[in-house]
């Protein structure tokens, strides 16, 4: 449902993981969201190393985040989404998810095979959930150790995940041949009576890539997380987005 959330039917979703990932403290990551937002895009996330440290608390992080999300909304009079990353000890992630809830978060991200492929059964249909690929590689770089990355993909689209998280065959996550990636895609929207799966292509993604997935591919239905390209831009996050 994110594209229905959205009001975006067709074309490349843009979710970008607000960068630095660590070491900003919760107003400056809410206002760099507000600059990537006002700037054209679609949704932010939270980076995958960021939970809750002293120096950005997850409460209040999310609080001024969704401030901002808000008013970018009402600026631009189009809906966005923020994936708040919720990936600490089991026995927190309730009260974390619950206090995203109360702020309004309109999407959450997991770490399946860190909290255990039942965290997105436990929650799906509540709000729209990313399943990050966190350890996905050690299962799957090699032919004789583990499952193919096509595989997780399907595990993660039966057990509930509205979007999954995977490197893209440019730039800084080269770990899989364009053919790979778009197997991949492939098998997390092909018509087979399971709701689909949106993958969000990472790994310092950019204009150029984005144009090379869709040449390559022949379709743009997925998403793509650039970072740096847009929190970077010797313009500002603003130009970046654009």
């Amino acid at each position: 449902g994110i594209r229905e959330y959205l009001g975006k039917p067709t074309g490349p979703v843009l979710i970008s993981p607000v960068k630095p990932c660590v070491g900003l403290s919760p107003l400056e990551f809410a206002d760099r969201v507000y600059e990537c937002l006002i700037g054209g895009f679609d949704g932010v996330k939270d980076d995958e190393l960021l939970l809750d440290p002293e120096y950005c608390s997850f409460e209040e992080r999310v609080t001024l985040t969704m401030d901002r999300v808000r008013k970018a909304e009402q600026q631009t009079g189009k809906k966005k989404i923020y994936f708040a990353n919720v990936g600490v000890d089991i026995d927190k992630i309730d009260e974390m998810f619950n206090v995203a809830m109360t702020q309004g978060v309109s999407g959450i991200m997991f770490s399946p095979l860190i909290n255990g492929f039942d965290i997105i059964k436990k929650y799906k249909g509540r709000v729209p959930i990313i399943a990050h690929n966190n350890l996905t590689h050690g299962m799957t770089r090699h032919p004789l150790l583990g499952i193919s990355f096509s595989l997780w993909v399907k595990i993660q689209r039966l057990i509930g995940a509205d979007m999954m998280i995977s490197p893209a065959p440019d730039r800084s996550f080269y770990v899989m041949s364009r053919e790979t990636n778009k197997h991949n895609i492939a098998v997390a929207i092909e018509e087979n009576g399971l709701k689909k799966t949106l993958i969000g292509l990472s790994g310092s993604q950019t204009p150029a890539t984005l144009y090379r997935h869709v040449k390559y591919m022949e379709h743009d239905n997925f998403a793509i997380c650039p970072g740096g390209a847009v929190y970077e831009h010797p313009e500002g996050i603003q130009s970046g987005a654009q």
